[in-house]
């Protein structure tokens, strides 16, 4: 498996899982199947891959099969748009995604915590997070179905 970063053009790349993940998840993320194949624009899709400017993909026998990626602020790194495709499950891609943000963060938010929010029924998730080290520190700003992890700043590497 390797882990590739996405930029503006590659948008359709991100698009094709994006779209696979609202139908797959819809419940898991912020946004809709519905409200993405309505704003589906090339300009609306580059805008993501820019307003958001780490986005990785997994890739297994060249097939993308994973998804994630690291807002950043001032304060914190958070991961999001996290999602691995079923047949992909339990075979490490989401550990590479994850592993990949983690060194994202590092680099660009040297000390910095990396935050996250995850549905609190989805065990598999916040058994993967807690293997990763991120703790549950209460409920989530963003959605009281939510818990929200923190996951404490190592130093960079080297």
């Amino acid at each position: 498996m390797e882990v590739v970063a996405l930029g503006p053009d590659d948008w359709r790349r991100w698009r094709a899982l994006r779209l696979a993940a609202l139908a797959d998840a819809p419940h898991a993320f912020g946004s809709t199947l519905a409200g993405a194949l309505a704003a589906d624009a090339e300009a609306w899709w580059r805008a993501r891959l820019t307003t958001v400017a780490h986005n990785l993909v997994v890739v297994r026998d060249g097939v993308d099969v994973a998804m994630a990626s690291l807002a950043v602020t001032d304060d914190e790194a958070e991961l999001i748009s996290m999602w691995v495709a079923p047949g992909a499950r339990g075979r490490g891609a989401a550990d590479r995604a994850v592993e990949a943000v983690l060194g994202l963060a590092r680099e660009v938010r040297p000390g910095r915590p990396v935050v996250l929010s995850v549905y609190a029924d989805n065990a598999a998730a916040l058994r993967l997070y807690a293997r990763h080290g991120f703790v549950d520190v209460g409920v989530s700003p963003d959605d009281e179905r939510e818990r929200r992890m923190v996951r404490h700043a190592t130093p960079r590497a080297g």
